[in-house]
């Protein structure tokens, strides 16, 4: 597996490419880490739990942001949601570790930044209105992207940031691989990550769908993720 990934990076990268290793050891070995530097230049950014990794990121995505986004540290669903728009505008995602605190580092960060507006994304269940109360402290404008469920959420998504969009990524909301690796290529076609259960496309998407009149679909994952009946 090592020598294959290796081998799709050397397809992909300029002679220039670098590698950058996002989270710690214990989610990419220095194994894997070893393997790779004898090839390219690699670099990670970590920290000591997702948390502090989602920070050390968010330095390096924009040294001075005036927004971020905030998500549950606890599930991906609604941080994929918004990982195509927040790519385009170089907006940290903060993965907050707990459902009714906001983490202490967050805290500071905001206190310490230019951050004007942190849209949570993400319903009362994953970020608490506690976490809104004590961001709305730090004297910055909070705004919450919400559904009934994480489908519902990505569709709110979508319609907040991408009302005009003409196609759509098309991802399975409970495995996140495939909606991760093709986040920065729905961020290039300019389109929304679009949340479904893997089965069907479901009333919500088809609805978003119709509205928006989309005509290309770029389905992430195979069969096994993403069943045929979602691709008819």
């Amino acid at each position: 597996m090592l020598e294959a990934a290796s081998k799709e990076a050397q397809r992909l990268l300029k002679s220039n490419g670098k590698i950058v290793i996002l989270g710690g050891t214990k989610a990419v070995s220095k194994e894997v880490e070893s393997h790779l530097k004898k090839k390219f230049t690699v670099t990670r950014i970590s920290g000591s739990d997702r948390t502090d990794t989602s920070l050390q990121i968010a330095s390096k995505v924009n040294k001075a942001p005036t927004e971020l986004f905030l998500t549950s540290g606890s599930s991906f669903a609604d941080a994929l949601s918004v990982s195509s728009y927040a790519t385009t505008k170089q907006i940290p995602i903060l993965l907050n570790s707990s459902k009714d605190q906001l983490h202490k580092d967050i805290k500071e960060y905001v206190k310490m930044s230019k951050v004007k507006t942190v849209t949570i994304v993400g319903g009362t269940s994953v970020v608490s209105d506690q976490v809104k109360k004590e961001l709305q402290s730090l004297g910055v404008t909070v705004n919450r992207i919400a559904g009934k469920d994480r489908i519902e959420t990505s569709i709110k998504v979508a319609e907040t940031y991408y009302p005009n969009a003409t196609s759509i990524a098309v991802t399975n909301g409970w495995k996140f691989p495939d909606a991760l690796s093709g986040s920065h290529f729905a961020s290039v076609t300019g389109s929304p990550v679009v949340l479904t259960d893997g089965k069907k496309l479901g009333s919500q998407v088809e609805a978003y769908v119709k509205k928006n009149k989309i005509s290309f679909y770029y389905i992430y994952g195979g069969t096994a993720v993403m069943s045929d009946t979602v691709v008819k």
